[in-house]
């Protein structure tokens, strides 16, 4: 995944649909077999009339860990996320149908067999805001962590309701549906990034990433301030 300006970038239908596009790229490599091998690349528009950028992607992971469990999606179902300042993304089964700000996130499940979301969602408030990491469980659900400079983000179930000052992490969850069940602020006075989110059994989120605040919400820290 990523972002393209290019007019003659290989999109099922030809052209941009804004300044530049998003786009989700699967790649089949060939089998070994006789004859010259032949690699096959299937490209998916992302994107409206402004400009978007596909920033993460995740797949649902192999199995669940769990004999005799049935799979709730499968392997052409691929969770993804970036960035956009479109007011016309072809959003569904959306948390939010509306751009909000300056720029939005945007956060989605992909059908590939379908070649269409299954999902498709803004989040974010009246500033600038940046999905940059996720992980996805095996029962589909999205763990959406990035920053956001908004001060009115629509928290839900919010570990901090409120932005503590500067740019602040941000961190959502949806499930397998595209239903929010928690979207809320972290971090201190200073400008904090949520980087990367990772996922332990039982669907327990840890995120990591970086802060200039001396204020964090810490709790059961090694290190109780920065070192200079």
């Amino acid at each position: 995944g990523g972002e393209t300006h290019s007019a003659d970038f290989p999109f099922p239908a030809p052209g941009l649909a804004g300044p530049s596009d998003g786009f989700l790229a699967e790649v089949n490599p060939p089998l070994f077999s006789p004859g010259t091998p032949v690699i096959t690349v299937t490209t998916y528009r992302v994107g409206g009339n402004g400009e978007d950028r596909v920033r993460a992607l995740v797949a649902v992971p192999a199995d669940s860990g769990l004999p005799g469990a049935p799979r709730p999606f499968t392997v052409t179902d691929i969770g993804f996320a970036g960035t956009t300042t479109s007011t016309d993304l072809p959003v569904r089964n959306s948390a939010f149908a509306q751009f909000a700000g300056l720029s939005d996130s945007f956060v989605g499940m992909w059908n590939v067999t379908a070649a269409a979301p299954r999902w498709l969602t803004y989040l974010g408030g009246s500033g600038a805001d940046e999905v940059t990491a996720l992980a996805m469980d095996w029962a589909g659900d999205l763990y959406a962590g990035g920053w956001t400079r908004s001060t009115d983000l629509p928290v839900a179930h919010a570990l901090q309701p409120t932005s503590a000052g500067g740019e602040e992490g941000m961190f959502a969850v949806f499930d397998a549906t595209g239903v929010l069940h928690h979207f809320t602020y972290f971090g201190g006075s200073g400008d904090d990034r949520i980087r990367d989110v990772r996922l332990i059994p039982g669907s327990v989120a840890r995120v990591a990433g970086s802060t200039t605040a001396s204020d964090l919400p810490l709790r059961l820290p090694i290190q109780d301030r920065g070192e200079r």
